[in-house]
């Protein structure tokens, strides 16, 4: 009797322990992401595509937008992510409430998608919860985001990798829902590249596995390799053909399934051109070590890296795909600020259970299991203060920097008040607008009024608008001929642009300013421009 009732406290301790764990892994995530709450640049673009196919009852392969030359076709590869982002924004009508809803309910399910993969990888809460900790440090200020279509990348990698662990322990009720979801991934994010690479190599080592003789009965619950007794090299070959044959012809349909879409093969020609693309004027596309980030931001990885190689030290053989698929992500971000947040996914959904069985894995788990009620209240209170300060950071509010003095992202500037002026002026042309304003001014203004570009780059554009496009703002050699260039009535120039302090200098009249941008006409002078000297601009979708 005595013992039943020890047990059941013993129970009741591990319960209250596990909600608290889960309650400030929560609080974390949620005041990680609410430094992201600066409304993404990209999301424009996106819902001003929907809203047009709505409106012409066609979905368009041709640029509208702009007035300056475009790509044709024009291939939206998030297409299916401004679909899900105008539902919720206008369609259900929940504006910015809505946006934030659905970027916490994302959240949410990154996180727990990561914690079933590692679960099913044998990791237990208390091992988890410090690396789930780790990963929401180096993944979450990247790609915690309000909203970009990595976001949905970050969750549907969390549901491959559980995927991918049960085929491992020989389960295959997973392909069907696998199908079903590279067609959703592939119309809404190019990330869907990540996914079927990363399955592509697993394919590539389940015949490895079967080569060497590593195809051991799936449903055994001994994760150790039983290489079978030496054969011919023909018979090996057969033996690893025979042990990936299914899943080759899953990768297969996958691939064929990427024609599922408005475009066609058209979306598959522009991956592998998005894939391999320079970018070096973007800042995210630059190696993890020259982006200045913080550097104990550095120091987080450099840990992430060095449990991997704890976690596979003695196990690698075991799980080869594991190992290369982490070492591999590393390299990508590396090599990519970008792809940052796809590495700390992988990691949390891999790393932790694979840690279990080593001296870090069993001393996390012992030190965590015998813990007290009071710890779990220290724990609550950890989470407590996540909250505050969650709450503090006004993590239910989308923001829309201005540009003013009070604006948290000096960086990211949107034009809400030269939008509002050229909406009463009911402005009618062309506007020569910056690479990261040109989305939010379509988004307001079309189709009265279409840009010289937008952060749609290359899906949209060739790559010479952008080159002009710096050159002008920058006030390069050769700016003023851009203005002639192509047929522009209007032009927006941020107040923090070299070329704002050289628009004086040219026959364009000031219309229009306030404390982060102007608006400029050619041969079209006014009495008295427009000066505000307000930041009181009030924007919802």
């Amino acid at each position: 009797m005595q013992d039943s009732q020890t047990e059941q406290g013993e129970n009741s301790n591990k319960l209250w322990l596990s909600c608290a764990i889960v309650f400030c892994l929560l609080a974390f995530a949620f005041s990680i992401a609410a430094n992201q709450n600066t409304v993404d640049l990209d999301l424009f673009h996106e819902i001003s595509l929907v809203r047009q196919a709505l409106s012409e009852d066609k979905f368009p392969t041709t640029d509208d937008f702009a007035y300056t030359p475009t790509v044709n076709p024009v291939v939206h590869h998030e297409w299916g992510t401004g679909a899900v982002l105008f539902t919720v924004i206008k369609s259900l009508g929940f504006k910015s409430q809505g946006l934030m809803f659905l970027k916490y309910l994302l959240v949410v399910l990154i996180c727990l998608g990561c914690y079933l993969a590692a679960r099913l990888r044998g990791v237990s809460l208390w091992v988890f919860a410090p690396c789930a900790g780790l990963a929401l440090m180096l993944g979450g200020q990247i790609g915690f985001t309000t909203i970009r279509a990595q976001l949905f990348t970050m969750f549907f990698l969390t549901v491959q990798f559980m995927f991918l662990e049960l085929d491992r322990q020989g389960q295959k009720q997973w392909i069907l829902p696998w199908l079903m979801m590279v067609v959703v991934w592939a119309n809404m994010h190019a990330g869907i590249v990540s996914g079927l690479g990363i399955f592509g190599f697993y394919v590539v080592f389940r015949f490895v596995d079967g080569f060497l003789g590593f195809n051991k009965n799936e449903n055994s619950s001994d994760d150790s390799p039983e290489p079978q007794p030496a054969r011919s090299f023909l018979f090996r070959i057969a033996q690893g053909l025979d042990a990936s044959n299914l899943m080759l012809w899953t990768l297969v349909a996958s691939f064929a399934l990427l024609a599922a879409n408005p475009y066609g093969l058209d979306l598959p020609k522009y991956l592998f051109y998005g894939v391999s693309l320079d970018r070096p004027t973007i800042g995210e596309w630059a190696p993890l070590f020259k982006a200045g980030l913080d550097p104990t931001f550095y120091g987080i990885f450099v840990a992430s890296m060095i449990l991997a190689i704890i976690a596979f030290s003695k196990s690698w053989s075991k799980h080869l795909f594991e190992a290369f698929v982490v070492a591999l992500t590393a390299y990508l971000a590396l090599k990519h600020v970008r792809h940052l947040s796809i590495y700390a996914v992988t990691w949390a959904c891999i790393v932790p259970g694979r840690l279990m069985p080593t001296m870090v894995g069993d001393s996390l788990d012992r030190l965590f299991k015998p813990l007290s009620n009071k710890f779990a209240v220290c724990v609550a209170i950890i989470g407590l203060l996540f909250s505050v300060l969650a709450i503090n950071q006004s993590f239910w509010k989308l923001h829309v920097p201005t540009g003013f003095e009070n604006d948290k992202t000096p960086t990211l500037r949107f034009p809400v008040g030269a939008v509002n002026h050229l909406k009463r002026s009911r402005f009618q042309g062309n506007l020569m607008v910056p690479f990261i304003s040109g989305a939010f001014v379509s988004w307001n203004l079309y189709p009265q009024v279409k840009v010289s570009i937008d952060s749609r780059y290359e899906v949209a554009y060739p790559p010479e608008s952008l080159i002009d496009n710096e050159c002008f703002y920058n006030a390069e050699e050769g700016w003023q001929a851009i203005l002639s260039k192509h047929d522009t009535h209007a032009v927006l120039v941020p107040a923090s642009s070299k070329v704002s302090e050289k628009m004086s200098e040219t026959d364009w009249d000031l219309h229009y300013q306030d404390p982060a941008f102007s608006i400029y006409f050619r041969n079209f002078p006014i009495k008295n421009p427009v000066i505000s000297e307000t930041s009181d601009f009030e924007w919802d979708f």
